[in-house]
């Protein structure tokens, strides 16, 4: 039997990405790559996060809020 992953839209960040400005995108996926403890290298676990495969703790979620907001987007959850 394969357990499957489901994604969960109360820990998506596609949403967020979406709305931050093209010039702006490839600093704010730095920053949460930083927060998340991510290198440039590990795309598909940053992409697990995006789709919200990955739990999140309360703290860098809430770190990640913070970096969304800095960029204008007040509501980065979901996809």
């Amino acid at each position: 039997m394969v357990k499957t992953i489901t994604a969960s839209p109360e820990r998506a960040m596609r949403k967020g990405l979406r709305e931050v400005k093209a010039g702006d995108l490839l600093t704010v996926k730095s920053h949460i790559r930083r927060i998340l403890g991510l290198s440039d290298v590990s795309r598909m676990q940053f992409a697990w996060y995006l789709d919200g495969k990955k739990p999140l703790d309360v703290v860098k979620a809430k770190q990640i809020e913070a970096v969304f907001n800095q960029y204008g987007v007040s509501n980065p959850w979901g996809f």
